[in-house]
């Protein structure tokens, strides 16, 4: 009888040992390494600005950003002292040349991944939509797409508030 309940312990030890190296054992990836973020347009009275949020997995991440006044950063998914993504929110009302680096640190292995980004303005909107009618109270999503001058493509608009 104690013999089996060792034999127990011990599997249920080699299970979690098992799960804990698989989780380290992955590659550590970050969800995307160029981002491009619309310029944030506020004013006294209310603010139209865009969220960005960035994860990274397989590990237990520290993050820092190389120009906070530019894009700010904030703790978004957090799994005890592991914060596995941050929001992302441009902090300035006019383009920037200035490449923004995030970089998130495993605190196992001390592995960085890196992401780049850009705040630039937008130049113009396409609005994409699967319906070719749109009704008064009706509920249809619809996706909004940002170019800058150079016809490049937004990361997201996430956070960002139109008038219709």
């Amino acid at each position: 009888m104690q013999r089996q309940a060792h034999a127990s312990v011990e599997s249920h030890f080699k299970s979690d040992y098992a799960h804990y190296n698989s989780d380290y054992a992955k590659a550590k990836e970050i969800s995307e390494m160029n981002l491009h973020l619309p310029v944030s347009l506020c004013t006294r009275a209310e603010c139209r600005d865009s969220k960005h949020e960035l994860f990274a997995i397989n590990g237990c991440y520290e993050w820092e950003i190389s120009h906070p006044h530019i894009i700010s950063m904030t703790h978004g998914k957090k799994r005890g002292e592991c914060v596995d993504s941050v929001i992302l929110r441009p902090q300035i009302n006019r383009e920037s040349k200035t490449l923004v680096w995030i970089k998130a640190r495993d605190k196992a292995s001390g592995q960085v991944l890196e992401s780049q980004a850009k705040v630039s303005a937008i130049d113009y909107l396409a609005i994409n939509i699967n319906y070719r009618h749109l009704y008064v109270n009706d509920k249809k999503t619809i996706d909004v797409v940002g170019y800058d001058d150079e016809g490049n493509i937004f990361s997201g608009m996430d956070g960002f508030r139109f008038d219709w």
